[in-house]
């Protein structure tokens, strides 16, 4: 309803489940859509369940007809797109977020301020951090250290975390997930172009395909132990990347460092250590649904380090 320009009131879910669906993945995915719904402002008014045999639904599919108000002289189509226009598709919906790049934190905060109307008091001045990650290079780990002395100096308290689940398994549960998703939300675009969707693409929609669906459930049920074992921890510190920003602009760097927060649901922001030569960046990752805390914080600590 959104994309099309109206404005949703209610909206009918429905829900087929395989047989042996695991309980935390559809407690997972009803939990997300009822904070979704709530958050939008929408009612689901109405729904229905069925249980296929096992492999028959892949697990689990969702299906929704909605009711919404198309505001007057709103014409959004597929007649609207022009030759040149970017189509965006969605790759993995459990990993599937809004992110925001920013000159500095203050510019982030007026962003969130706008479109949440929420600032947060000033948090507590601690970061946890665990132990060395090990694909973080000597560079990268020398300037973290640094920037962490620094902090200190500067009144944040740092201590140490140990984490529940192998930092490597969360980054390769994320990889597997991404993948499996992907695969079967572009299939039709896959089976239309192949391998014209371009190499990357093509690379992780053949992997998606061969990855059967027990991986799958491990992978979501090893992030959600994670996400359990995170809850309370604070603000988490981190290095942002394994290295310096690549050159050029074919790539933005590796994963590595980041998406075991975004498995875990954790909101994530990188700013700037004080290092020579091409940029490096600490992270920091806040609360699940703290955003505005975390930029509070993430403010103070650039400040501290400029």
């Amino acid at each position: 309803l959104c994309v099309c320009g109206a404005r949703p009131l209610g909206v009918a879910l429905s829900l087929i489940l395989a047989e042996g669906l695991p309980r935390t993945t559809l407690e997972r995915v009803v939990e997300s859509i009822a904070a979704t719904a709530e958050e939008a402002d929408v009612s689901i008014v109405t729904g229905d369940t069925k249980v296929v045999g096992r492999g028959q639904a892949d697990g689990l599919y969702i299906t929704t007809a909605g009711v919404g108000v198309l505001e007057h002289e709103v014409v959004l189509g597929p007649e609207r797109v022009l030759p040149g226009d970017r189509v965006l598709l969605s790759c993995a919906p459990s990993l599937d977020t809004v992110g925001f790049f920013t000159r500095n934190v203050a510019d982030l905060e007026t962003i969130w301020s706008a479109l949440r109307g929420t600032q947060a008091a000033d948090p507590e001045l601690m970061l946890r951090t665990p132990p060395r990650i090990a694909a973080v290079e000597d560079e990268m780990q020398n300037a973290f250290e640094a920037t962490l002395a620094r902090l200190r100096q500067a009144g944040f308290r740092i201590e140490p975390l140990e984490l529940p689940v192998e930092w490597q398994a969360m980054v390769d549960a994320v990889r597997d997930i991404q993948a499996y998703e992907g695969a079967r939300v572009l299939k039709s675009w896959w089976d239309l172009h192949g391998p014209r969707l371009g190499m990357k693409l093509a690379d992780l929609i053949r992997y998606g395909l061969s990855i059967p669906e027990s991986r799958y459930e491990a992978c979501i049920e090893l992030l959600e132990k994670a996400a359990a074992g995170l809850e309370g921890a604070g603000f988490i510190a981190t290095p942002a990347a394994p290295g310096p920003a690549p050159r050029g602009l074919s790539s933005t760097g590796a994963p590595t460092l980041n998406s075991p927060w975004t498995g875990t649901g954790r909101p994530a922001i990188s700013i700037p250590m004080p290092a020579p030569g091409l940029p490096l960046g600490l992270q920091i990752a806040g609360e699940r649904g703290q955003d505005a805390a975390l930029i509070a914080l993430a403010r103070r600590a650039e400040s501290a380090l400029c």
